[in-house]
């Protein structure tokens, strides 16, 4: 292996060291062994770590690293459009579903579903619906990560995607909700952080924000 792949394969091992350790400590801190409280995370995390989970969730592998090239290719048009429509649904899920899901007392919108309608073809057509919108979700998290591990570390792959998948389903069926959510605080820091270090280092690598006068 070569030196250079060292310290970010370290790095690697170390966040999915943490995950596993995030999806263990939910699961011992689960009191409550019902659906709705895995579903939930009991309720009991906070306004912060919501937030960074939440964009993280859609702050995700295509937006980290597809979407920089797109922005590049396609302009401030395209940038101005993403950003507004993520903003948009962000601002729609924070204050208007979360608080009807709160109210109606329900968890997941198949749920929310059979409260507000209780219709048998919708209760049958919005989880099949659902359950596809999120596997290519997933798909296309999985490959960004098969792309990282082959690009980056040497890793081939078909592994890359079997041992970063292994570990999202683990800290998932260990710890819920909670344990996803917070993965998702961590990664959301992460995220900031390392766009925020390489945004500064870019600068100065190119006569510092003087020269952006």
């Amino acid at each position: 292996m070569p030196k250079e792949n060292i310290l970010p394969l370290a790095i690697l091992i170390l966040y999915m060291a943490i995950t596993v350790g995030i999806g263990i400590y939910a699961h011992r801190q689960t009191e409550d062994s019902s659906a709705k409280s895995f579903l939930t995370g009991g309720g009991g995390v906070g306004l912060w770590i919501n937030g960074f989970a939440i964009f993280a969730a859609f702050a995700t592998g295509g937006t980290m690293l597809g979407n920089i090239g797109l922005s590049y290719s396609a302009g401030w048009g395209y940038i101005t459009a993403y950003n507004g429509g993520v903003a948009l649904g962000y601002l729609i899920t924070t204050f208007f579903l979360a608080k009807v899901l709160r109210n109606m007392n329900v968890a997941t919108v198949p749920e929310l579903i059979k409260a507000r309608y209780n219709h048998r073809a919708m209760n049958l057509v919005v989880p099949i619906v659902l359950i596809g919108t999120l596997t290519a979700y997933i798909v296309a998290q999985m490959k960004i990560g098969g792309l990282i591990g082959e690009q980056i570390f040497g890793i081939p792959y078909n592994w890359s995607v079997i041992l970063i998948g292994a570990v999202y389903v683990f800290y998932t069926f260990a710890g819920g909700m909670k344990a996803v959510t917070l993965t998702d605080f961590l990664q959301g820091v992460m995220m900031i952080g390392v766009v925020v270090a390489t945004g500064f280092i870019a600068v100065n690598s190119n006569g510092g924000f003087r020269s952006m006068r």
